[in-house]
């Protein structure tokens, strides 16, 4: 069964994913410019309409909201504060650790499937201490944000390596690579 998404859903979740500031602005510029991509696409008319509430509301698959994102993923980006070098650089070094992976022969592969582990990885006590340590010398913290932390290491750890690509996937990673300013907040 197909599950359907309103346009004002999706718009809420770019928000979030790009981390624009939630703001009726804001909601009614990414409004605009998808309805009009979605012309574009010729997927406004032939939308399907639902009741939801008190109004009848378009909603859109997943794929159809796929073929959005990839058309207005430019102007999310100019609207967030994502650094788009950093970014570029990131996708190109995917690209090219994908290539890599191809070139794997299919024995090295199956051996690499067979002593992968199906559970995500965790924090391990070591690197809670030492990123306490860190933050200790530099200030004093709130307790580390470990739900995060493992939320973000289990969403690089499941995400498909060609939907590495994905922001979602780049800003769990660039939290990551910095777990000191990720997780870790100053007492107020």
């Amino acid at each position: 069964m197909e599950t359907y998404t309103t346009l004002t859903q999706f718009i809420e979740e770019q928000l979030t994913k790009f981390q624009i500031t939630n703001t009726e602005k804001n909601q009614n510029k990414l409004r605009i410019k998808f309805t009009r991509t979605l012309k574009d696409l010729n997927l406004w008319d032939n939308a399907e309409t639902r009741l939801i509430g008190r109004k009848h509301t378009k909603v859109f698959t997943h794929g159809q909201l796929q073929m959005l994102y990839s058309k207005v993923e430019p102007y999310l980006l100019k609207l967030s504060s994502i650094n788009k070098e950093d970014l570029k650089a990131y996708r190109k070094n995917l690209e090219e650790h994908i290539e890599k992976v191809q070139e794997w022969d299919e024995e090295k592969e199956k051996q690499a499937m067979e002593d992968a582990s199906y559970s995500p990885p965790v924090v391990t006590s070591n690197e809670a201490i030492e990123v306490m340590i860190t933050a200790l010398f530099e200030k004093y913290f709130e307790p580390l944000d470990i739900k995060k932390w493992n939320d973000d290491k289990a969403l690089i750890y499941f995400t498909d390596i060609m939907d590495m690509d994905d922001i979602s996937a780049y800003q769990a990673k660039r939290r990551l690579d910095n777990p000191v300013s990720s997780y870790v907040k100053p007492i107020e």
